[in-house]
């Protein structure tokens, strides 16, 4: 699909161009949660490929890898990553360091909270030459959700979003900076992005502008960018933005865009790549 966008001068340039729309990957199940690695690859979140779960006889989110320039795709390998492997593990998303050293991870907790509910906590895996060392991050609060993690190397912060008293409403997306291997600051809410509906998957790109996304009225979820040092976030125009739910926008390179999306027609949610010519 080939298609001339026209953008205001309020959005970063490598988005005012022409593009190429993929499908990457579509199953019955829902994909989503991707993460960069190094060059050509990222790590996503499905239901819906052989994996854990199909072995389980029930839905069960596991971690894959997917390789850009094969268009291959292989189970990630959780060997040696503390427990991740334990059966009783659903994965709400991942995100790495720079150098792979490090992973933040949302999982399941083991134990419901006082409403009855099972919370999502934030761990941070730190991998070594032979095995791993893993810990829930310092701030987490074992009564309340954490998800959906994007850690900024260039920055040192750590996104994610939580349902933590305080905020705005429902889950708000929140920035932790990262001083040392095992020490944080209290976690910020990012107050020009939250709202009283759910923000959710926050992403940066590589000048430090954030994108988002946010139920609309009628239009399911949208992604929304917060330009540096703005304090006012636009929705993003088609071809990012569609009848149905658009979320979980990444930027891989000043080429190369990902993102997953759920369309009226087929109920679960697909990954897109979507090829940028400057």
């Amino acid at each position: 699909m080939n298609s001339e966008v026209t953008y205001g001068q309020e959005f970063p340039d490598y988005l005012r161009s022409n593009y190429v729309s993929t499908p990457l990957i579509d199953t019955k199940g829902d994909d989503f949660g991707l993460a960069p690695m190094t060059k050509g690859y990222f790590v996503f979140c499905s239901n819906g490929r052989t994996g854990l779960g199909r072995i389980l006889r029930e839905p069960k989110i596991d971690l894959f890898l997917y390789d850009l320039k094969k268009n291959e795709i292989s189970l990630f390998d959780k060997s040696g990553l503390c427990d991740l492997d334990d059966h009783r593990n659903n994965i709400g998303s991942v995100s790495f360091t720079s150098d792979l050293k490090t992973l933040f991870i949302s999982r399941n907790r083991f134990q419901k909270n006082y409403n009855g509910i099972v919370p999502f906590e934030l761990m941070q895996v730190d991998i070594l030459e032979e095995t791993s060392e893993c810990s829930t991050l310092p701030f987490v609060n074992p009564d309340y959700s954490y998800q959906q993690p994007f850690f900024d190397s260039r920055s040192s912060i750590l996104y994610f979003i939580s349902n933590i008293p305080g905020g705005k409403g429902g889950f708000d997306v929140y920035a932790a900076k990262r001083y040392a291997d095992h020490t944080w600051s209290l976690p910020v809410n990012v107050e020009s992005v939250n709202t009283s509906e759910d923000e959710l998957f926050p992403t940066t790109d590589f000048d430090g502008n954030m994108f988002f996304s946010r139920r609309t009225e009628n239009m399911g979820l949208d992604i929304f960018c917060l330009i540096k040092e703005t304090t006012f976030p636009e929705r993003l125009p088609g071809p990012f933005n569609t009848e149905g739910d658009d979320f979980n926008f990444v930027v891989i390179d000043s080429k190369n865009i990902v993102m997953s999306r759920v369309t009226k027609r087929n109920k679960s949610s697909d990954i897109l790549l979507f090829s940028i010519f400057l």
